[in-house]
């Protein structure tokens, strides 16, 4: 099933089969597709399927959070700074606030970038939205996360 998400055909019956099936379908695509969503976040058309499995339950969101904390700082970045990427990103932010254990996992995972990461974030536009989006969505205490976990300490902009 995962292999028909990468077109536009395959993505609409994936939309229409879940649009249809209710949960029992979406959690179907979910189960086949989640081996690749960093893949499919930034593909031209892939990532409109993750983007229409927008009813993810706690559980699915829980696995996502576990594939990106598993995930290379590359491929953080790399779904960070490309649009269709961050966006989903910034719905997953938006899904987890006020969930203490989603939001430690998601704040790790960023943290695990390092600075370089991090800087090529900030200096992305899309991937500046993730960061802002994190800043005004997350506690003061739970931001600061991304700034004590940097090993070296993150510099002086100064």
């Amino acid at each position: 099933m995962s292999r028909i998400a990468w077109d536009l055909p395959g993505y609409q019956f994936l939309v229409r089969m879940v649009a249809e099936g209710g949960a029992a379908a979406a959690q179907q695509v979910f189960d086949e597709v989640a081996g690749e969503v960093f893949q499919l976040m930034v593909h031209t058309v892939g990532h409109a399927l993750v983007e229409a499995l927008e009813f993810w339950t706690d559980e699915q969101i829980t696995r996502v959070l576990g594939i990106l904390g598993a995930a290379s700082p590359s491929k953080i970045v790399a779904a960070a700074t490309n649009h269709a990427g961050s966006n989903i990103l910034q719905t997953l932010v938006g899904k987890i606030t006020g969930q203490q254990g989603h939001v430690e996992s998601f704040t790790r995972t960023l943290a695990g970038v390092r600075v370089s990461g991090v800087l090529s974030m900030i200096e992305d536009m899309d991937g500046s939205h993730l960061i802002l989006k994190c800043l005004d969505t997350f506690s003061a205490k739970q931001n600061l996360v991304h700034v004590v976990s940097f090993d070296p300490p993150f510099p002086s902009v100064i």
